[in-house]
């Protein structure tokens, strides 16, 4: 369980990275966002992303396909996976 620990934590740090990304970027476009607001603001999108870094963490292990820039990438994409569904849902309508 111990190995885990650090994977968990560089994956952590992948999704975060994300989210910190897409706040700076609504804040280069004169919005007063900030990260407690975005995240309070999007519950579900946050917590179906953070689902998704888990899902994608366990296949990585399960696959023996698991390293430290694996778990990273796995982080930082499943948050960026819900934003371009979220605008691609948005435009649909």
């Amino acid at each position: 369980m111990n190995e885990h620990v650090l994977y968990l934590a560089v994956m952590l740090l992948g999704h975060m990275a994300h989210i910190l990304k897409t706040v700076v970027q609504l804040r280069e476009a004169n919005s007063t966002m900030s990260l407690r607001q975005y995240i309070t603001e999007r519950p579900y999108k946050t917590a179906l992303a953070l689902c998704g870094s888990l899902i994608g963490y366990i296949l990585l292990n399960d696959s023996g396909q698991l390293t430290l820039v694996a778990a990273m990438g796995v982080g930082y994409m499943a948050d960026s996976v819900f934003d371009i569904a979220a605008q691609k849902t948005r435009t649909q309508f």
